[in-house]
């Protein structure tokens, strides 16, 4: 982002005190104006979902995860766009989101997150595009391109190594430097130098003990001096550590802010706690994101109620679709008609089409429709597709659906709750054995359930509740019985569950949060309308425990150990020939592609070269369809994974490029691609930087990671020098057999630090959270507060009751400081740090006078 001519003039008549206002919120949600100046306000709002306005004057509501929020478009989940492998439809989502986000006022949103898919469990995965950081930073890319070129800024996030929701604010991300730049940061550098955005928004965690806002290894080193970005880096809300170090250490903007630190901050400048380059550095950024708001191009206008749903339609994932016939195996999908079906399953009704936190979208109600009333649209009333609930959605819905009171309910099994729960269960499971026997072809609708997957916290397994499992197992007894039967089962969660019960579908489609169209899309794949062209853009393992973080994600609330380092996602499920049940990469179509004269055109390759990489692709099936290209590399010493001594270790196989391909049925078309030389180099953690390493590379054209198609060797002279033993090869050893489980001494001492303790800190800080000081006096009384007011709307009927846990798990895992962002002031917050450390009258003090 360049710093514009009008900036620098703006910036240049400013005196101190001026210019530190540019470095702190006006609020929640703008930047501080300069008043007599020509430096006006900047405007951000949530979100990766679409558009998120609070509702005027609205605080968050007691019990309620966020504020109230202005109705607007809910797109389809980062989780499932991700999938479409498709820049370009993105960028044009993106423009459309840009569209209207500027009817209503928004300069910069806060998106897109392209945090890496590290573990499956992390509540807030559906918030992020892939455990590939080449596929993240290119998707990113045409995220950002997308909004900006629409005239509206994005900030990137969440910088970086967030990879968990549990105890965010204060688990320090403990990676080496191999894994922290090939994997966890290669995406953000990919979309930035991409795409420029406006934005930066750092971490809530430390990254190897520094917080993300001060840790001047991302701060200066990575962002500033290597990768050249001179935009904004703002804080997250609530993340900035320390309101004048922070900012000598890079950040220049702290979100939210309803304090004036214009003279904390001025004054530091004067008593060289400060740089007086740091304050005109970071005032010159701030102001000119400030300037970049005023010139915006047409106003092009987008329907985007059809946007959201395209791209649901270009990223529903097929993963399975094989009917056992008399005469062979024959695809279950399309449908073309659903005469003599029916559908079962409460997310048939009532959706599960985004996730929740502040990406949550208000959608109109016009807008949201669910598929069992699209598939029923304009139908009479005997013509309907017949429709049963299986299993619980909430007991107060669930009584509702049999027409029983809830208050008879509990009142005939003596208010025994668990009784009555399973009375209720074993009606659904009985109606829906019922329709499943009468109907040919059952569409079954299974998944998480928005309780279970939030911003806030994380998922403790992967496993699907017992009623529906209860419920599959019921229905696939009957197709045992009858093989004539088909089962069509679709998938709503924001990150992979264990689907092995599940094979014995047909069919099997992954929708994850489809948006407010997703229902429209879905039924536009399941008739033929639509071919499906989605892939998967994370492995799907078979078991939670497969998952190489295993052993210790989430296990401890100040150190999250990073101990499979670069071998994340399929990187380590090929590498280690681990089975999975669907690979990265993977999705299937209504029609078959052939992949065929494969060319590599460059011949002599060294450092600065261009690998150009040519093949056809031909539409061999009898409909239209689109296929992606995925190109993968290989070291050739590197094919084991237990590497020679003379070599670096490497993943087994790598993406590198990709590009999705209409074609029409019987098509055929050349694709040629662009690969830099360098990005087959590894990091170097002795030397801190890419090197690349001379010899034989393959080069592999896929349709997934485990399915190569077509292979050429090429040969690679570099001028670096690269010692093996620098990055440690013993140390991977020791995943080569059955689980990924790293003894910590051995973790820290690949990682160089003695420090394997997960002692608690002695003191608090500003930074713990209310589950941190939930046994102090003070602690106490705040967590028996919001417990109290949250349940109280519970029994008011204003919030359900699986709501009002995510509220609390929310709240109690933020930290103190978080009351800022409700517009409180920050000595409140010292009030409570004191108090907690048994401070009272220091906290009476903090709380007279402030810090």
């Amino acid at each position: 982002m360049p710093i514009l001519e009008n900036t620098k003039n703006a910036v240049n008549k400013l005196n101190n005190k001026q210019k530190a206002k540019l470095l702190y919120g006006n609020g929640e949600w703008e930047t501080n104006p300069i008043s007599g100046t020509t430096i006006g306000s900047v405007v951000m709002h949530d979100g990766p979902c679409g558009l998120r306005i609070p509702t005027k004057g609205g605080m968050p509501q007691p019990g309620s995860l966020v504020q109230d929020a202005e109705p607007s478009t809910c797109y389809p989940a980062p989780c499932l766009i991700a999938c479409s492998w498709n820049v370009k439809a993105i960028e044009r989502m993106a423009s459309s989101y840009a569209y209207e986000a500027r009817l209503q006022g928004t300069d910069v949103v806060l998106c897109p997150g392209i945090n890496i898919k590290r573990n499956p469990l992390c509540g807030r995965n559906f918030e992020y595009f892939s455990e590939d950081p080449v596929l993240s930073g290119k998707l990113g890319a045409a995220y950002i391109n997308g909004l900006q070129n629409g005239g509206v800024g994005a900030t990137i996030k969440h910088f970086a190594v967030n990879n968990q929701e549990f105890c965010r604010n204060i688990c320090s991300s403990e990676v080496d430097l191999r894994a922290l730049n090939e994997i966890y940061l290669k995406g953000f550098e990919i979309a930035i130098k991409e795409s420029d955005p406006w934005a930066v928004m750092c971490s809530y965690n430390p990254v190897n003990g520094i917080a993300a806002s001060d840790n001047i290894y991302l701060t200066k080193t990575t962002l500033r001096e290597r990768w050249g970005y001179d935009g904004v880096l703002m804080s997250d809300w609530g993340a900035t550590y320390n309101v004048v170090s922070s900012h000598e250490n890079g950040l220049d903007l702290q979100m939210p802010c309803s304090d004036n630190h214009s003279r904390r901050i001025s004054r530091a400048v004067k008593k060289n706690r400060l740089s007086q380059q740091a304050l005109d550095d970071s005032s010159l950024r701030v102001a000119n994101m400030y300037f970049k708001t005023l010139s915006k191009p047409e106003l092009l206008q987008f329907d985007c109620h059809e946007e959201a749903r395209l791209m649901a339609e270009e990223s529903i994932v097929l993963v399975k679709n094989d009917k056992l016939t008399k005469t062979g195996y024959k695809c279950a999908l399309p449908l073309s008609s659903y005469k003599d079906a029916c559908v079962i399953g409460a997310l048939a009704k009532y959706p599960r089409y985004q996730g929740d936190g502040s990406s949550k979208v208000t959608v109109s109600p016009e807008n949201l429709r669910s598929f069992v009333d699209v598939i029923n649209e304009g139908k009479d009333s005997d013509q309907t597709v017949p429709y049963c609930q299986g299993y619980s959605y909430s007991f107060e819905n669930d009584c509702e659906y049999f027409g029983i009171s809830k208050k008879a309910l509990l009142k005939h099994f003596n208010d025994d709750e668990k009784k009555a729960h399973e009375y209720v269960d074993q009606k659904f499971l009985n109606e829906a054995v019922n329709l499943a026997s009468t109907h040919e072809t059952i569409v079954v609708f299974l998944g998480i359930p928005p309780r279970e997957e939030s911003e806030g916290f994380d998922r403790s397994h992967m496993i699907l509740s017992k009623q529906q499992l209860e419920l599959f197992k019921s229905i696939a007894s009957i197709k045992k019985s009858n093989p004539k039967k088909k089962i069509v089962t679709v998938i709503s969660s924001g990150s992979p569950i264990e689907l092995e019960f599940a094979l014995i579908s047909d069919a099997i489609l992954r929708q994850y949060l489809p948006g407010e169209s997703g229902a429209e899309a879905l039924n536009n794949i399941i008739l033929g309308n639509v071919n499906p062209s989605g892939k998967l853009a994370e492995s799907w393992p078979l078991r939670g425990m497969d998952v190489p973080s295993y052993d210790s994600f989430g296990k401890y609330r100040h150190k999250a150990m990073y101990k499979e380092s670069i071998f994340v996602g399929y990187r380590y499920y090929l590498s280690s020939g681990r089975d999975v049940l669907f690979p990265f990469g993977y999705g299937l179509s209504y029609t078959n592609f052939d992949y065929s004269d494969l060319q590599i055109l460059t011949n002599e390759i060294s450092n600065e070269s261009e690998i150009i990489v040519s093949l056809c692709v031909k539409n061999t099936g009898k409909f239209d369809g689109s296929e992606i290209v995925q190109i993968y590399s290989s070291y050739i010493e590197d094919n084991k994974f237990a590497s020679p001594e003379n070599t670096v270790i490497r993943p087994l196989r790598e993406l590198k490029a990709f590009h999705k391909v209409a074609l029409k049925k019987g098509q055929k078309k050349r694709i040629t691609l662009s690969i830099p030389a360098s990005s087959l180099s590894f990091f170097d953690p002795v030397e801190d930087k890419y090197l690349l390493q001379s010899g034989k590379y393959s080069i592999q054209v896929a349709s997934s990671c485990e399915n190569v198609k077509l292979s050429q060797n090429i040969y690679v002279q570099s001028k670096d020098v690269v010692k093996p033993e620098n990055v440690d090869s013993g140390y991977f050893t020791l995943s080569k057999s059955g689980l990924y489980i790293v003894p910590n001494k051995n973790f820290y001492d690949h990682l160089g630090d003695a420090k394997t303790d997960q002692q608690e800190p002695k003191k608090f800080t500003i930074h713990s959270t209310y589950n941190d000081i939930s046994k102090t006096w003070i602690g106490s009384i705040i967590k028996g507060s919001i417990t109290n007011s949250t349940f109280k709307n519970v029994k008011k009927g204003l919030l359900t009751e699986s709501e009002a846990e995510n509220y609390l798990k929310m709240v109690m895992n933020s930290p103190i400081i978080m009351v800022t962002a409700g517009g409180l002031k920050e000595r409140l917050a010292y009030f409570i740090v004191h108090a907690a450390n048994y401070r009272f009258f220091r906290g009476v003090l903090a709380l007279i006078i402030g810090r």
